[in-house]
C-alpha cells in the first residue's frame, strides 16, 4: 500500500508541474490555478467515499498496559542510528522544502526558464528521486542503509548548493 502511495505520489510530482506549466502557457494562470482547486475538490470528493473496513481498537503492550504514542518516540531516541537518522532527515527536509517557496522564482527570474522551464526543472527532481530509488534503494545492505540516508542527504543539499552557485 505505501508503495502504491509513494508511487502515485511521485507520478503527481513528475506529471503535475509539466501539466501546470502546459495549462499556464496556454490558458494562463487563472487557468492552471483553477484546475488545481478542481483537483483539491476531486480528492475531497474520493475522501469522502473513503469507509474503515473494520473499527478502530487501541493496542497494548505485551504485559497488557495500554501504549502510548509517546513509546514510538522513545523508542526512536533510545536507539542511536535512528535517532541520527531521524534527526537528519527532519532538519534537511525543513531546509529542502523551505527552498521549494523560491525555485519558481530562480527558475523564472535568475535561470529565465519560464513556467515550462519551472515545470521541467520539479520534473527533472522526481524524476531523480525515482530514480534513485528505484535503481539504487534495493542495492544497499541493511547493514548501509544509515549511511546511505546520510549520504543522499549530501547528495540532495549539494544539488540544493549547485543551484546557488550556478548564479555566481
Amino acid at each position: 500500500a505505501n508503495g502504491l502511495i509513494e508511487s502515485a505520489r511521485y507520478a503527481g510530482f513528475t506529471a503535475g508541474p509539466l501539466l501546470a506549466g502546459v495549462i499556464a502557457a496556454t490558458g494562463g494562470t487563472r487557468a492552471a490555478l483553477l484546475v488545481n482547486a478542481l483537483s483539491f475538490v476531486a480528492v475531497a470528493g474520493a475522501g469522502a467515499l473513503l469507509h474503515a473496513r473494520r473499527h478502530p481498537e487501541r493496542s497494548a503492550a505485551p504485559d497488557g498496559t495500554p501504549d502510548r504514542a509517546r513509546d514510538g518516540l522513545s523508542a526512536l531516541w533510545d536507539d542511536g542510528v535512528l535517532r541520527v537518522i531521524v534527526s537528519t532527515t527532519t532538519l534537511a527536509l525543513l531546509f529542502i522544502s523551505a527552498t521549494l517557496t523560491i525555485e519558481v522564482f530562480y527558475a523564472k527570474d535568475i535561470l529565465h526558464a519560464g513556467n515550462g522551464g519551472y515545470a521541467l526543472l520539479v520534473a527533472a527532481w522526481t524524476i531523480g528521486m525515482v530514480g534513485g530509488a528505484l535503481g539504487l534503494a534495493r542495492r544497499v545492505p541493511p547493514a548501509a542503509i544509515a549511511g546511505g540516508v546520510l549520504v543522499a542527504l549530501a547528495v540532495q543539499g549539494g544539488g540544493v548548493l549547485g543551484q546557488t552557485l550556478w548564479v555566481f
